[in-house]
């Protein structure tokens, strides 16, 4: 797997727009020591997620909580705009994210 640098953005971003939102590529790491987002990697050919630790445990929906908290912050959205589509159980989630643009989450993870 090939580890990026922000600055070094992929095409494709780790988004998609589709008719709904923006589908966000993640993987999580829970428990970890700090509520953080960090690089962009290659998980597959051509698929591409961002890294996010959160400090909450994998259990009772905890850790997805913690995610969508944070990445609601970070992209300076309400929580209510973002839901999780995929990977409820797993560390490899898609975030839907409704009323903002493809823009705008890409120029938010230029600036991480």
């Amino acid at each position: 797997m090939t580890q990026l640098k922000l600055f070094d953005l992929p095409t494709p971003l780790p988004l998609r727009e589709t008719s709904k939102g923006i589908e966000l590529f993640l993987k999580v790491t829970p428990k970890a020591a700090k509520n953080r987002i960090g690089e962009i990697k290659e998980e597959s050919p051509g698929h591409y997620a961002v890294k996010v630790y959160v400090t909450a445990p994998p259990e009772n929906n905890q850790a997805n909580q913690a995610v969508i908290e944070l990445i609601a912050k970070q992209f300076k959205i309400a929580r209510s705009q973002i839901t999780l589509i995929s990977g409820a159980t797993s560390r490899h989630k898609t975030l839907l994210l409704v009323n903002v643009t493809l823009g705008e989450i890409s120029s938010t993870l230029k600036s991480l």
